[in-house]
């Protein structure tokens, strides 16, 4: 049997998601740059999972099952398609860096401000109209990187 622990497949045009099962001791999946339109709920059993990144594909949503990436410190969702994140985001204690930036999100989960381990959060390019209050309180976020109200369409972006 297949023993991967890092998936690189970047920049490869694929069009749909790897066969998870396949995947299911990998620590690192980095799928960038290609055309996936979805992922798969299925990615919730990819349980090793440290980083995830899908940036610059063509993704519109993002599954609930994300949430249960209970290991995932890195997800990266940039460049894509996205009017939502789902609020299972708030399931991820290890999560660190959060990669938002260049999709069409309107809005914020509340839930983002669960995310006790954040220290780094990208969302310019983005349609916002506010940002949860209480992401202020984020004790480790060390940068809101590149929040630019000429881009996001915000009103109270920070209390």
């Amino acid at each position: 049997t297949l023993d991967l622990r890092e998936v690189r497949l970047a920049r490869n045009e694929l069009t749909g998601f790897p066969a998870v099962d396949l995947l299911t001791n990998v620590t690192h999946l980095c799928l960038s740059g290609n055309q996936l339109f979805e992922v798969p709920p299925e990615v919730g059993k990819l349980v090793k999972l440290s980083l995830l990144v899908l940036d610059d594909n063509q993704l519109l949503a993002v599954p609930p099952a994300v949430g249960q990436l209970q290991e995932l410190c890195v997800l990266g969702l940039a460049g894509n398609m996205l009017e939502t994140i789902p609020s299972e985001i708030r399931n991820l204690p290890k999560l660190k860096e959060l990669r938002l930036d260049n999709n069409q999100l309107k809005t914020l989960p509340d839930e983002i401000v669960q995310l006790t381990q954040l220290s780094h959060l990208t969302v310019a390019r983005n349609e916002l109209n506010s940002i949860p209050q209480r992401i202020a309180g984020l004790g480790k976020l060390q940068a809101l990187v590149r929040i630019s109200s000429d881009v996001n369409i915000a009103n109270s972006l920070l209390p």
